[in-house]
């Protein structure tokens, strides 16, 4: 599938095969291409024998009306019909050492996710690389690229002189001069890996060794093709070239090029292969090339349509300071049908035939052997394909418990660590939990509000699932300013679960000292804690007031009548088919506390019904039922037309039965859970049945198929609480499959904590004493 593409590469091979065997691979390419003559472009070697000129870089000449979105990327057909081992270079400018297009924003994207998921594998360097990488940051990122492309990138400065890189399509910023102490060199080449398309190695002549040879020195490499970019790390020249056939012809004059290029003077070439998939992340090892003895065998498998010329645009550049010399290319992908359709087809065909005619006949051999790592398979393919792709989800929990405001001692039970959630992943190394808050969507881009990938605060993404979920009110849901408090102080850690237990004990505290409670509300949130209120403290008056004519009224009236028997026998009043009347500013927050002890404030308070009644209580607890949580889509900082994507009827975000949202330039993003406007019931099993669909779509379209799998539409069910122990699993009748009567299992098998060990389990911590839960 992919050819090998040494490091250096200046010398290595122009062309390569697809791995098939000869005659397997050009009869595929003579049926799939034809023939006709070809024009093979020329080249021009520069004066390599003067000395430099200049200690500084030259200077760049800007194209200040350059747009990205509007640029297709350059064609190049460099193949010729026999093939001659040489150096094959050309002049160019210093100032077409980075050269953009309309794939610019995929294509970092693309890179950013490599880099974190494969991390050294695809950078690194040696001690003697950190002055060159420094040089060739600063270089890029205050000079170059804010010169070049002034409408992408800028600099910005501060009152006290500290310059700020900024990429406008992204969202990346990065310090200019960082000093060691704020990035070494392996974070700098991170930054450079996700700011620009190319991959850039650096070598640099050991004074050391007879000759001074070349080694490399840095690298970051995220698309390399059959080879693995971390082992060139430290080799001379002449190792990174060693297997290729007939290197020993060119590598005197290779090293004598290297240390004559001049600053100011750099050079390029371009090298091509041929390859059976669209993927530019192939390295050795990865399972993506066939074996030459099984070619023949293989041809039948693969699709035309996913063929490709893959074709490198490389450049030497010469540091002006460190003296090392930049290798960098940039990797083009053309389908072997689109060069059909130009009509030189035929003329591919004929220059890979001509790999056997030219003065290296080994080099067929060469390249069809070292492509041989194992015959692949239709998983393997859909695995690289999804490992390329950068899936994120906005949202980590699927359900409250607000017992845990009411019950002492079991708060700290409330809130899982995440750190072992992808333990049972194949590759826990591909997956990655960002604590931090979104505050910004756009088409391509998620904005938190702290840095996650060194200073920058974008995360970029292929797919996007919003599982945000609804809100309820307090205690319901932890209220943003009590782990807002903490920002300054700790990066979402155990402070933070300190303070939001702290917070729950005072919801306690204040339930404790209250002898009247209202419970506004009489759905499963206001049931439930009625429920546990009373049984806790069977001695206080309690009381549900709830504005429809039944309980629990998005269910069969049998689940209503199940309840208000248990609330009877409990002792709890209900006062149906009447409203509470809010008083302006809310109900008095009962976690407000005075005096140094910090004990809640529990006083009287009066509030008015829509009947004209009045209601006395020391405690009113809101109970109202949950809310779309939608405001990533409404912030004034998102680019998303919330007004075309927010149903104004519920608040819940329109989506498609695939869980699609319901918009046709949006269907890389998905809404599942209470925020998804899908008419199904808002609970936790719909939730994971539509997770699972926004899934499998989400992978069907990573691997070129279309978005088919719709959700089901099931009847509502609970598994609804009526104490510490007693709960009642309920489900509507299923009209679509006949049904009249629900069902309906009435449990006595709960616990205080209601068994909130397995939840811990469920997100991959196991508990094995009591301790465990302070984690």
């Amino acid at each position: 599938m992919t050819a090998l593409i040494l490091l250096g590469l200046i010398l290595c091979v122009v062309t390569a095969l697809a791995a098939f065997s000869p005659r397997g691979l050009l009869l595929w390419l003579l049926g799939l291409l034809g023939r006709e003559s070809l024009l093979p472009p020329s080249s021009v070697k520069p004066d390599v024998e003067k000395k430099p000129s200049s200690e500084s870089w030259p200077p760049i000449e800007p194209l200040p009306d350059f747009d990205w979105k509007t640029t297709p990327p350059i064609k190049l057909r460099p193949f010729k019909p026999i093939y001659h081992i040489n150096m094959a270079i050309q002049s160019t400018t210093p100032s077409e050492l980075i050269v953009l297009d309309n794939t610019y924003l995929t294509k970092v994207l693309e890179r950013r996710s490599i880099l974190s998921s494969h991390g050294p594998s695809v950078h690194g360097a040696i001690p003697s690389g950190s002055a060159p990488v420094h040089e060739l940051y600063t270089y890029l990122l205050g000079t170059y690229l804010p010169t070049r492309y002034p409408r992408l990138f800028s600099v910005s400065q501060t009152e006290k002189g500290t310059l700020t890189f900024h990429n406008h399509v992204t969202g990346l910023t990065a310090p200019v001069c960082p000093s060691e102490q704020e990035m070494d060199a392996e974070a700098m080449l991170r930054i450079l890996g996700e700011t620009v398309e190319d991959d850039l190695f650096l070598l640099l002549q050991d004074p050391a060794e007879q000759g001074g040879q070349h080694r490399a020195v840095a690298f970051v490499c995220c698309h390399p093709a059959g080879f693995a970019p971390r082992e060139k790390l430290g080799m001379r020249l002449g190792e990174i070239h060693g297997p290729v056939p007939g290197i020993e012809k060119i590598s005197g004059s290779m090293e004598r090029f290297f240390s004559r290029l001049e600053v100011g003077k750099p050079v390029k070439r371009v090298n091509w292969t041929l390859q059976t998939t669209p993927h530019l992340f192939t390295p050795r090892g990865s399972g993506v090339t066939l074996h030459l003895d099984d070619a023949v065998q293989e041809v039948e498998k693969i699709d035309p349509s996913q063929a490709r010329m893959r074709v490198e645009l490389q450049t030497l550049t010469r540091l002006p300071q460190s003296r090392a010399i930049l290798f960098s290319f940039k990797s083009f992908m053309y389908p072997l049908e689109e060069i059909k359709a130009e009509g030189l087809g035929p003329a591919l065909a004929d220059a890979v035939e001509g790999l056997q005619k030219g003065n290296v006949p080994g080099m067929w051999i060469y390249k069809g052997a070292v492509m041989s790592e194992n015959a692949p398979q239709a998983e393997s393919e859909k695995d690289k394909m999804s490992a390329l792709s950068n899936v994120v989800v906005v949202g980590g929990s699927y359900v409250g418990l607000p017992r845990f405001s009411i019950l002492p001692s079991h708060e700290h039970k409330a809130f899982i660590p995440y750190t072992s959630t992808y333990t049972s992943s194949p590759d826990p190394s591909r997956h990655l939990i960002l604590h931090a808050r979104a505050t910004a969507l756009h088409p391509h881009t998620l904005t938190v509000d702290r840095p996650i990938f060194q200073s920058s605060t974008s995360v970029p993404f292929d797919y996007l699932i919003l599982a945000t979920g609804s809100k309820l009110p307090p205690p319901g849901n932890i209220p943003l300013s009590v782990t807002d408090s903490l920002n300054n102080m700790t990066h979402h850690g155990k402070n933070e679960k300190e303070n939001a237990a702290r917070y729950l004990r005072q919801w306690q505290s204040a339930i404790k000292q209250a002898d009247t409670i209202v419970l506004v509300g009489g759905g499963a949130v206001g049931v439930q804690m009625a429920c546990d209120i009373k049984e806790i403290y069977p001695h206080k008056q309690v009381t549900i007031v709830h504005s429809r004519d039944r309980l629990m009224n998005a269910f069969h009236p049998w689940l209503g009548e199940i309840v208000d028997e248990r609330l009877r026998e409990l002792g709890v009043r209900v006062e149906k088919g009447v409203r509470v009347v809010f008083p302006e500013g809310g109900f008095p927050d009962p976690t407000t506390t005075t005096g140094s002890n910090s004990t809640p404030k529990t006083n009287m308070t009066e509030v008015r019904l829509t009947d004209g009644r009045c209601l006395k209580a020391d405690l009113f607890i809101p109970c109202t039922g949950p809310k779309p949580s939608t405001s990533l889509l409404t912030s004034p900082s998102s680019t998303l037309p919330a007004q075309e994507l927010i149903n104004p009827e519920n608040g819940c975000i329109r989506v498609r039965p695939t869980m699609q949202l319901a918009h046709e330039k949006l269907s890389h993003l998905f809404a599942i859970g209470d925020v998804a406007d899908t008419g199904m019931h808002k609970a936790a099993r719909p939730g994971m049945v539509q997770a699972g669909v926004a899934a499998r779509n989400i992978l069907a379209m990573v691997e070129g198929r279309e978005a088919r799998e719709v959700v089901k539409g099931s009847p509502g069910g609970i598994h609804l609480t009526l104490g510490l122990t007693r709960s009642v699993l309920f489900r509507n009748p299923n009209i679509t499959a006949g049904e009249t009567e629900p069902y309906a299992e009435k449990k006595e098998d709960g616990a205080e904590d209601m068994h909130i060990a397995m939840a811990w389990a469920r997100r991959g911590v196991k508990v094995m004493k009591v301790e465990d839960f302070h984690l």
